[in-house]
C-alpha cells in the first residue's frame, strides 16, 4: 500500500498508455468520484492540459 493511503490520502496512479487525453479523463473522473478538493502531484513529469488545470483552478500542487 502506498504511504499516502496509510495516512488517509487518496493515491491514484494512471499510466500513460498512448492517449494522454484519455488518461487525464480517467484521473478527473476518479478525482470527481472521490470529491477531491486539492490535487498534489508527486513524480508526475507530464504537462497538464488546460482542461485538467481548469477543473482544479488554484488547487494543484506539483512537488515533483
Amino acid at each position: 500500500m502506498p504511504w499516502p493511503c496509510r495516512r488517509g490520502y487518496i493515491f491514484v496512479h494512471e499510466p500513460i498508455a498512448g492517449n494522454k487525453a484519455e488518461q487525464e479523463r480517467r484521473i478527473l473522473a476518479r478525482l470527481a468520484e472521490e470529491r477531491v478538493d486539492l490535487v498534489v502531484l508527486a513524480r508526475y513529469m507530464q504537462i497538464l492540459t488546460g482542461d485538467f488545470v481548469a477543473a482544479y483552478p488554484n488547487r494543484i500542487i506539483n512537488i515533483h
